[in-house]
């Protein structure tokens, strides 16, 4: 039997799949990445989510991008 968390998860991600703020991200490596690692996290029983994943995953890809995160890392990297 399919748990109510489930059933509603895959209902948002029906509706939401092709309908959310961060359509920009989803081809990027860092949405891959990301995805990734939610994925695992939630395969492992470490998280539980019941917001669509779009906007989990898309959500970090914003803040990354805004917070130069990973601008910040890859001059990190060369200067080591």
């Amino acid at each position: 039997m399919i748990g109510k968390a489930h059933s509603r998860r895959s209902l948002h991600q029906k509706i939401n799949a092709m309908n959310h703020p961060y359509i920009k991200y989803e081809n990027s490596q860092l949405w891959n990445v990301i995805k990734k690692i939610l994925n695992e996290s939630i395969n492992n029983n470490d998280i539980e989510l019941l917001t669509p994943e779009e906007y989990v995953i898309g959500m970090f890809c914003k803040c990354l991008e805004e917070e130069n995160i990973l601008k910040n890392y890859t001059m990190a990297k060369k200067q080591s």
